[in-house]
């Protein structure tokens, strides 16, 4: 829990850790207090300011929330969250948008309409959340999620968030290839959580040889933190020994993590498209997909997740936006082999 959060903000910040990525932490808490807004289009990978190409903003209805406000113009929160977030959150999803332009080749991925952009009313204060999506050859779907949170005079309350995971695409890396994600959690410019890991979708729940080799040898030199947290009893069953869980301290360990999410994301990219082109059996690609399944089904437990959400949007919304923007599920491919 955050003891520095007060009133409404510590009640918040307690359910964003109550629920991330890479655990599900905060990962289904971003759009919990959010309305809609904005085109599906708009989640098309695009190299505008950045890659987040903010939606064209529209009057909606409000049936499924019970605190919403106007979309239009007259917003003051910027078009690109990223510009009211705490300067390393924004810098860390730079980076990972970096990676994923070097490494590999972006194409579009389309999320339900009008999931691009989200603002709403919560308990007085505002969230405006972004999704940025795409996928590749290897990886089935890239999130990226940015959300922040400001009052009505449109200043930064200090509560940003940082959501990303990255989907492999069970067909063409089967079993061996594990999902990546990491979340930020920061109140009041200091970054309470901070969690990045390669989750294992095999039978066995372990990282194959050579992610081991890599991480070790590339990523193992920024896991130096002095503020380790434990993991939710959830997360022991989906996430693996490597990964990294921490308070950052100071200016120092938060670089640290960053060059960490860097190091990491850019060792899945590279060992994931060696696995395209080989020829994975069924058997592979299906214990790919329960992987991926399980792995969705435990982050989506979180009741205090779900609750946030029926409060703001309703259960219909809720389930729909769980179940096929944050932990969508694969499906099996019926194929005896495929290349």
């Amino acid at each position: 829990k955050v003891e520095s959060m007060a009133g409404r903000s510590m009640a918040v910040a307690a359910v964003l850790l109550a629920s991330t990525t890479v655990s599900a932490f905060m990962a289904p808490m971003t759009l919990r207090s959010t309305r809609q807004a904005g085109p599906v289009a708009a989640l098309s990978s695009r190299a505008v300011r950045g890659v987040y190409a903010a939606p064209s903003r529209r009057r909606l209805s409000m049936q499924q929330a019970a605190a919403t406000m106007t979309l239009e113009r007259k917003s003051k929160v910027p078009a690109n969250v990223r510009d009211m977030m705490y300067a390393p959150m924004g810098k860390l999803a730079t980076v990972l948008e970096e990676v994923l332009h070097a490494k590999m080749e972006l194409m579009p991925f389309e999320l339900p309409e009008n999931m691009g952009y989200v603002e709403a009313t919560y308990e007085g204060d505002q969230c405006a959340i972004q999704n940025s999506v795409w996928r590749t050859k290897s990886f089935r779907k890239i999130h990226i999620e940015l959300a922040t949170f400001f009052n009505k005079k449109g200043e930064g309350t200090g509560l940003d968030v940082l959501h990303c995971v990255v989907f492999p695409d069970p067909a063409t890396v089967g079993h061996t290839v594990p999902m990546f994600g990491c979340d930020l959690v920061c109140v009041k410019s200091k970054i309470t959580a901070a969690i990045v890991d390669l989750s294992p979708v095999s039978s066995d729940k372990k990282l194959s040889p050579d992610y081991i080799e890599a991480f070790d040898r590339r990523a193992g030199k920024f896991t130096a933190f002095s503020a380790p947290r434990d993991l939710p009893e959830f997360g022991k069953l989906i996430f693996s020994d490597r990964c990294q869980f921490v308070r950052p301290v100071d200016d120092a360990e938060e670089s640290m993590f960053i060059s960490l999410c860097r190091e990491v994301l850019s060792l899945h990219c590279e060992l994931a498209d060696l696995r395209l082109g080989m020829v994975h059996e069924k058997r592979s690609v299906q214990e790919a997909v329960d992987g991926q399944t399980y792995y969705c089904e435990q982050q989506s437990k979180n009741d205090k997740t779900r609750r946030i959400l029926n409060q703001s949007f309703g259960v219909e919304w809720t389930d729909m936006y769980m179940a096929q923007v944050l932990f969508d599920v694969p499906t099996p491919v019926p194929t005896e082999s495929v290349a």
